[in-house]
């Protein structure tokens, strides 16, 4: 994802509507923020992609697909990391 003018953040959402993951490591307005999944056989997903900052002004963004490969046991521990990092700054927030 290039972001121009606006920090976003992405979700990746599973089927039944729960986000499995979202993305946001670019914390200024302009550079890449990179999104990964490690889909599962026959499974469908959607991305959604939302400013980071309800009332930041508008921007632009353009998703680009650069990859599409079979996982390594390594992307999946990576994943994994960062799901488990992700639930536990959303506990943070909460006050758990």
């Amino acid at each position: 994802m290039e972001q121009r003018g606006i920090d976003v953040v992405v979700y990746i959402v599973d089927a039944s509507g729960k986000v499995i993951g979202d993305f946001d490591s670019e914390s200024r307005i302009e550079g890449e923020e990179r999104a990964g999944l490690v889909a599962e056989p026959g499974a469908d997903y959607s991305l959604s992609v939302r400013a980071k900052y309800s009332r930041a002004p508008a921007g632009h963004y353009t998703i680009r697909l650069a990859e599409v490969r079979p996982a390594t046991e390594q992307d999946r521990w990576l994943l994994e990391a960062h799901k488990l990092s992700t639930d536990g700054q959303r506990l943070s927030d909460a006050g758990k």
